[in-house]
């Protein structure tokens, strides 16, 4: 079923603000799970590697790792 289909998570790869633009740069640091589509989104959504903007208003970035925030917003 397509359903049990297997994929990489999505922040397996490089940050990129226009994906559809650029091919996927794998990155090291990223996500490793493989995950059932059916259960992507929920990992994705829940992934301490997904993206997030800078808290800091001043800082603008919006390639922060998740489990990296706190380490960034002391820099």
């Amino acid at each position: 079923a397509v359903r049990s289909l297997k994929l990489f998570c999505r922040f397996r790869f490089q940050y990129c603000s226009q994906p559809s633009l650029h091919p996927l740069v794998e990155d090291p640091n990223g996500c490793r799970e493989v995950v059932a589509l059916e259960h992507a989104a929920q990992h994705e959504a829940e992934c301490p590697n997904r993206f997030v903007p800078c808290a800091w208003l001043g800082c603008g970035r919006k390639d922060i790792r998740f489990k990296d925030a706190d380490r960034h917003s002391e820099e």
